[in-house]
């Protein structure tokens, strides 16, 4: 029988690169750094596997290897700050034109976070080594995989970081470093950064659809395994594809 189970893990940055230490106070990197990552999954186990026990440091390389694996019912990546760095409405000037409907729409400002967070992720993914770093990497897709949201791409990332160079004046070392996340972001993560923001699959919303359904029921999603159905649709309801 299935046994649900669920682990945190905090990944804490102090220190920024050593190319940014005469911009530390006006770069938007320096405050990433400063934010606490805290990583949150909650999965289904058959098999005695406790992620627990793979917390420490030295073990974490067996955690990353078993991720891939499990049995999902909920990722979540949470940034402790309560400083943007890279502001959603940054101040204007008299002379700049407000769009009143830009600021009032939703979607747009729900947008926005979305691909701070998406950015704020992939400062901290530069500095990380493996195996931390292949732990950041498979939650951040079991997240995607279990979200009807539209991915952000490359071109919205892109676009805010002109933002921040253009308007925000951010240092030139600053900027070269964050343009550098638009390569990470292409090679770990092609599947999201290349396209327009389109809607997500209809393959990927019926799974969305299902495993909402049957978080209504006893048993909660553990109930994919009693579905008659394939194995390898379990395994897309599982979120392992």
């Amino acid at each position: 029988m299935l046994s649900e189970r669920a682990f945190d893990l905090e990944f804490s940055f102090v220190e920024p690169p050593d190319t940014l230490s005469t911009f530390y106070a006006t770069c938007p990197i320096s405050i990433v750094m400063l934010n606490k990552l805290k990583i949150n999954l909650k999965y289904f186990t058959d098999s005695g596997f406790s992620a627990d026990e793979f917390k420490k440091e030295e073990n974490e390389m067996e955690l990353a290897k078993e991720l891939p694996y499990l049995r999902v019912l909920q990722c979540t990546m949470e940034f402790r700050t309560k400083e943007s760095p890279f502001p959603i409405n940054p101040k204007r000037n008299n002379s700049e034109v407000f769009n009143n409907s830009e600021e009032i729409d939703s979607f747009s400002l729900k947008r926005k976070y979305a691909i701070n967070k998406v950015i704020s992720f992939l400062v901290l993914l530069q500095v990380l080594e493996s195996p931390r770093r292949e732990i950041m990497i498979q939650c951040f897709r079991y997240i995607w995989r279990a979200n009807i949201t539209p991915y952000v791409v490359l071109q919205e990332i892109e676009a805010t970081l002109d933002h921040q160079k253009n308007i925000l004046k951010c240092p030139p070392e600053c900027f070269k470093i964050l343009m550098f996340l638009t390569r990470i972001y292409k090679e770990i993560f092609p599947e999201m950064a290349y396209g327009p923001i389109r809607p997500r699959s209809l393959q990927h919303l019926c799974r969305y659809v299902i495993r909402q359904q049957l978080q209504k029921f006893p048993g909660d999603i553990a109930n994919i395994d009693k579905l008659m159905l394939p194995s390898g649709l379990k395994s897309y309801l599982w979120l392992k594809i």
